[in-house]
């Protein structure tokens, strides 16, 4: 992600839709640092409530049988 923002353009582009959604430019370094302090646990606990069977569809579009 870092090595992405080398280009002008990108870093450009980054810094408009961080004004744009959170009217203030994010520093990359806050970015990160809130990836980095996701843990497996809050992974885990995000997949159950997502993934959850009461969750689930399957829709199936196709020839008839």
């Amino acid at each position: 992600m870092v090595m992405a923002l080398e280009g002008t353009s990108t870093r450009m582009m980054r810094m408009a839709r961080s004004e744009i959604y959170h009217r203030r430019e994010i520093p990359i370094e806050e970015t990160v640092a809130k990836i980095e302090a996701v843990t497996n646990d809050d992974i885990v606990r995000y997949a159950a409530a997502t993934l959850a069977e009461d969750k689930i569809t399957t829709t199936a579009i196709g020839p008839e049988a």
